[in-house]
């Protein structure tokens, strides 16, 4: 029990200070054009795709990254843009021309951009992740990975088949065999 309480200890440790970093990076280098949001959010998507995709999950603190550190930046981003962007603009959620005339503010518009970022690469670790544990190969998650990152949805549909069919198929021997026995 004391292992795990002191575990945690440091991971919270950790993650207070990665916090801390990134939120005086936030305060003091914070880019004021809207095409270095584009191009470093971007850069930090990139950079987790690219370790869930071909890096190595036997380090941990890798896996990591993707999973939790990169996709917590980007949100940090997305809060940041809409505490600042989101009250002025115009729009809103009722209609689709409401949505339309909302993502017409280039803040709003980036803010979104970086919210499908963040979400995108969460669900992709996700699916590393579920996909790993349940000896899916790392050849079969590469096309799922690539089509999370590219088409968001699309990715987590083609995922969430395969486990199923995954499933289903490896649960018939089972139901066989009990059938048998009776």
């Amino acid at each position: 029990m004391k292992k795990n309480w002191y575990l945690s200890a440091v991971w919270l440790i950790i993650t207070l200070l990665a916090i801390g970093l990134v939120l005086y990076f936030l305060l003091n280098f914070l880019p004021n054009d809207l095409e270095s949001w584009f191009s470093y959010s971007g850069l930090i998507a990139m950079i987790g795709w690219v370790i869930l995709i071909f890096g190595p999950r036997r380090w941990p603190l890798l896996s990591i990254l993707p999973a939790y550190v990169f996709p917590a930046v980007l949100s940090l981003g997305y809060v940041i843009l809409i505490l600042r962007h989101f009250g002025p603009a115009e729009g809103g959620y009722n209609t689709l021309a409401d949505v339309a005339k909302l993502l017409s503010n280039d803040h709003i518009l980036l803010a979104g951009w970086v919210h499908y970022l963040a979400f995108d690469l969460f669900i992709g670790a996700w699916i590393s992740r579920q996909s790993d544990d349940a000896g899916i190969s790392r050849v079969v998650q590469a096309p799922i990975l690539a089509s999370t990152f590219m088409f968001g949805p699309l990715g987590l549909l083609l995922f969430l088949m395969l486990w199923k069919a995954r499933k289903l198929i490896l649960d018939i021997p089972q139901s066989i065999t009990k059938g048998a026995g009776q």
